[in-house]
């Protein structure tokens, strides 16, 4: 229930994967170097994207956040 509310944050169109414009757009606001949020922000997708699509799937996300609460 938590991970799929946390997953509804960041995917803010409702498609159902979270892509790199609505992750953006969410820590760009806080964040005034936005070269380095960009670079940042490309090495997590590429990290957490198991199938290389570009986006952030909900079983990729929960996979990602199972691990970091181990």
């Amino acid at each position: 229930m938590y991970l799929k509310f946390a997953f509804r944050y960041f995917d803010k169109d409702n498609s159902g994967e979270i892509e790199f414009n609505e992750i953006k757009a969410l820590f760009s606001k806080s964040i005034e170097d936005k070269a380095s949020v960009e670079q940042t922000l490309n090495q997590i997708i590429k990290e957490v994207d198991i199938n290389n699509d570009g986006k952030i799937n909900f079983k990729e996300f929960s996979i990602v956040m199972k691990k970091m609460i181990q």
